[in-house]
């Protein structure tokens, strides 16, 4: 199945804090009756691309829906359910590495994004594929391990942390194994200068120029990307290099889930040799956008709340949830990740 995806209608664990450290280049409308530059994508009618923000090595461009924008989002996100008290994430009784059981008290349903780090049990891991949890129910959850060498209960229950892993560990999560995982978990230690005895990824997150990074760079980003309404999603691009699309199928879903995933790039790029690479022509990123909302689609499981998706063609692989009972050719987008081919 090839074809545009259609928008949905409807239905810090890490310690910080210091003063910036790099630039930031954020340029907002000077009058209200100003209106944000937008780039067309082509053979993707109703979609177009924001302004630029960035910060030293990380550019978001934000991408815009062309659907009505609805004020909420339905779906729960971690960090909310947590603040709520209606969220326990543990281990399975059998004690499988590759899962975790989720129960959702609450009344909205729950939405886990792949990639999002979870700090406990008898190891960290991190959430492979975007799952959702209905209200009232209990959800095993696909994850892979963060925390090699570690099987012992030190820390109780499962916490959120408020960020998905660094790029290039989550793309390992979502394409590769856990073999893969554990090797992009010890290069990414290895960058930060965090100890060769220490595992577990948060060893490298919790390096100071790592939480200055993300402290100092995510207010300016995040804060540039609430002004735009329409925005549904964003590329992101790290020391030139277009590394990511993230999209979602509404705009109030990509504002609840924005904060983890800058937090996330943001990780990568404070470990990523700063090039000084241009960015990226305008006309280069939404060709990667149209790209990656013309792939072809192949649906992979259907589960209780939500279908899943394989999205390529020949220059970019991408990963979609969808709701469970979307047709094939008109399936409600709940949230993308897409990357070009390696």
């Amino acid at each position: 199945m090839k074809g545009p995806v259609c928008l949905l209608f409807g239905a810090a664990l890490i310690l910080g804090g210091c003063a910036p450290v790099a630039k930031v280049a954020v340029d907002p409308p000077q009058r209200e009756s100003d209106v944000p530059k937008e780039t067309t994508i082509a053979d993707s009618p109703g979609y177009s691309l924001g302004e630029p923000v960035s910060y030293d090595n990380v550019v978001v461009v934000p991408v815009r829906g062309k659907d009505p924008i609805r004020p909420d989002s339905e779906y729960l996100t971690l960090t909310e359910a947590k603040k709520l008290g209606v969220v326990d994430i543990s281990e399975l009784d059998t004690e499988e590495v590759p899962w975790l059981r989720v129960r959702n008290d609450g009344d909205r349903p729950l939405m886990l994004l792949g990639g999002e780090l979870l700090l406990g049990g008898k190891q960290d891991r991190v959430v492979a594929k975007d799952t959702i949890v209905p209200p009232g129910k209990t959800v095993r959850v696909p994850v892979y391990c963060v925390n090699h060498g570690r099987w012992s209960e030190k820390y109780g229950k499962f916490e959120g942390t408020g960020m998905v892993v660094p790029q290039n560990v989550r793309d390992r999560a979502t394409y590769g194994n856990q073999e893969d995982v554990w090797r992009e978990v010890a290069k990414y230690n290895d960058a930060a200068g965090a100890s060769p005895a220490e595992t577990s990824l948060k060893a490298g997150i919790a390096d100071k120029t790592v939480q200055r990074r993300m402290d100092s760079g995510l207010g300016p980003l995040r804060d540039a990307l609430d002004r735009d309404d329409r925005a549904i999603g964003a590329v992101f691009v790290v020391n030139g290099r277009i590394v990511s699309l993230e999209l979602f199928g509404e705009p109030a879903l990509f504002k609840a889930h924005r904060e983890p995933l800058l937090r996330g790039f943001l990780a990568e790029a404070a470990v990523a040799p700063n090039a000084n690479a241009p960015t990226p022509a305008m006309s280069e990123i939404a060709r990667f956008v149209s790209q990656a909302l013309n792939g072809e689609r192949r649906q992979t499981r259907l589960g209780a709340g939500e279908a899943e998706w394989k999205v390529s063609n020949r220059d970019i692989e991408g990963r979609e949830s969808s709701l469970p009972a979307a047709a094939s050719a008109s399936k409600a987008l709940l949230h993308g990740t897409y990357k070009p081919r390696d």
